[in-house]
């Protein structure tokens, strides 16, 4: 809109000027990627998304996993299903929040099949990772799933037995089906649910199948919004099935799960059509927007004794090769220190013990670290308390090579729970590859 009163000429001017020469457009990055995997033992690989401007920031965003369907890849969902297009899109007119989307890839049907753990993988494996490599806002209000055929027999069931994980669930043409699959469906030959023989499983595909799971999802306190679609001419009757599906699900969460049914079949332009809309729903949910802890100590959710979580750490030394770690009766105590605003944290790890000190003065922004292990490694930096609630700070370490410094990030996943990841950069600013980090849990009394 020209305001009202510009000279007629300058008016007509940048009229013409908007027509060739358009603001550019948002846009966000598609890489490729891929991790050791403990459950799978080789190679997890996944595509990742993240929106313009997140290599020059420090936000932390929502995150999306989107799975795709039998005999598929990670790829899919952007070399078919126009992923990368709809996501700049929608970001750009303000339909969704700038997210972070990882699609991963796997040979079974997201499930602990015959031929491998790949829940497991996902939910010990992938999800942790994603949290310690890329700056997701590491909570289950946080997070949604996703997935179309396969994938969205994957989401269902993941959503349903891991609720607390997900803020949202979107099955497109999900083959969750009533009962055995039809004929037509690949589940009667794909190695998840082949035995040893080589025969179709049907005991597993029954205890693998929604059916076993929903009662369970029904009888906890946690309720995961659902969107479910199908198109009308699909070969493989999802249009019904997803209806069965809905109706299970509407007599437990009415206003939270919807249904949509498009004309189309089993096929890429059903998902192309309705991933906008499944997106939209998700954010109605998914938190991305959330508010500074009040409090008067900045440090306070620290305040206690912390352990890792299943005692694992992991590290990367050499800028490639991921070490995992067991480190049991690792301790982590932490005071109030002269004021409000301070907080001493004790280390004890058997061979490794430390302090870290953290202040930040009144009125100010600016976090303090001073942290000292043992009688060579002393760490200095400054940083500040996110508006996530994450704690990010830049430290120097005595014995790192000069110049060097890392980037720690305290993300919460919940008030019992944080992760701390630590990422090297080299003096000019590049990142070195080489990281460490873990999960800690608060520590019950009497342990």
């Amino acid at each position: 809109m020209i305001r009202k009163g510009l000279n007629k000429a300058v008016a007509a001017f940048l009229a013409a000027c908007s027509e060739w020469l358009p603001l550019p457009a948002l846009a966000g990055e598609v890489t490729e990627h891929t991790f050791y995997s403990e459950s799978l033992a080789r190679d997890y690989a996944y595509v990742a998304y993240v929106p313009d401007g997140y290599s020059e920031g420090s936000s932390h965003y929502p995150v999306v996993y989107l799975l795709h369907g039998s005999l598929g890849n990670e790829r899919n969902w952007t070399e078919f299903v126009e992923a990368e297009r709809i996501l700049d899109e929608m970001i750009e007119a303000g339909e969704i929040p700038p997210t972070i989307v990882i699609m991963p890839g796997s040979l079974s049907w997201w499930a602990d099949g015959h031929n491998e753990p790949a829940e497991t993988a996902f939910i010990d494996d992938l999800i942790p990772h994603v949290d310690m490599t890329w700056r997701t806002l590491p909570i289950g209000e946080s997070r949604a799933i996703g997935g179309l055929s396969a994938g969205g027999f994957g989401t269902v069931n993941l959503a349903m037995k891991h609720p607390d994980l997900f803020a949202a669930a979107l099955a497109f043409s999900p083959a969750s089906y009533a009962g055995l699959p039809p004929e037509g469906s690949t589940a009667w030959t794909h190695p998840t649910f082949q035995d040893d023989a080589g025969n179709f499983d049907p005991d597993l595909w029954t205890k693998l199948n929604y059916e076993s799971l929903i009662e369970a999802y029904m009888e906890q306190d946690k309720v995961v919004p659902f969107y479910i679609n199908s198109g009308d001419h699909d070969g493989l009757d999802i249009a019904y099935h997803g209806a069965v599906l809905y109706q299970r699900l509407r007599e437990h969460q009415a206003d939270l799960v919807e249904f949509r049914v498009i004309d189309g079949g089993h096929e890429w332009p059903v998902w192309i059509a309705t991933l906008p809309e499944a997106l939209s729903f998700a954010f109605e949910h998914v938190a991305y927007d959330i508010p500074p802890f009040e409090d008067g100590n900045p440090f306070a959710r620290f305040i206690g004794t912390w352990t890792l979580k299943d005692d694992l750490f992991q590290q990367v030394w050499d800028g490639q090769t991921v070490e995992a770690l067991t480190l049991p009766n690792h301790i982590t105590r932490c005071d109030e220190l002269n004021t409000n605003h301070s907080i001493l944290c004790v280390v004890d790890a058997g061979d490794l013990k430390g302090q870290i000190y953290w202040t930040r003065g009144e009125g100010s922004e600016t976090v303090s670290h001073l942290s000292q292990f043992g009688t060579t490694r002393i760490g200095t930096g400054t940083g500040e308390v996110l508006a996530n609630q994450t704690l990010q700070v830049k430290i120097s370490f005595s014995d790192e090579p000069e110049g060097t410094y890392r980037i720690y990030e305290y993300a919460w996943v919940s008030d019992d729970e944080y992760e701390l990841m630590s990422r090297q950069y080299s003096a000019d600013g590049t990142a070195t590859g080489n990281w460490y980090g873990g999960r800690f849990v608060r520590h019950a009394a009497g342990q």
